[in-house]
């Protein structure tokens, strides 16, 4: 998470450091797609925040695949269910 949101913007205010910017975001990202597989303490916080890094490339169809199964685990949780919602109706 710290590649995600710490480098991007700092390597974005410069132009030329574009290839930076992708590299640390992929970095990132990779980083929560492996907690969220293989953590044990971790492994939902990294679905929430893949959730939400996922919205903001519009990669609906994988936040709602991590929706449905936060909102199967945690039945009770309201707000994985307007997740849900919400990308279910932004997928296309």
């Amino acid at each position: 998470m710290f590649d995600y949101i710490w480098h991007a913007p700092v390597a974005r205010q410069n132009a030329g450091q574009h290839c930076r910017s992708t590299w640390f975001e992929k970095r990132g990202i990779r980083t929560l797609e492996r907690v969220a597989k293989e953590g044990q303490w971790t492994r939902d916080d990294a679905r929430v925040l893949l959730i939400a890094i996922y919205k903001k490339e519009k990669r609906f169809p994988e936040a709602l695949a991590l929706s449905r199964e936060l909102q199967e685990k945690y039945p009770r949780n309201y707000l994985f269910r307007l997740e849900t919602a919400t990308l279910w109706f932004r997928r296309k």
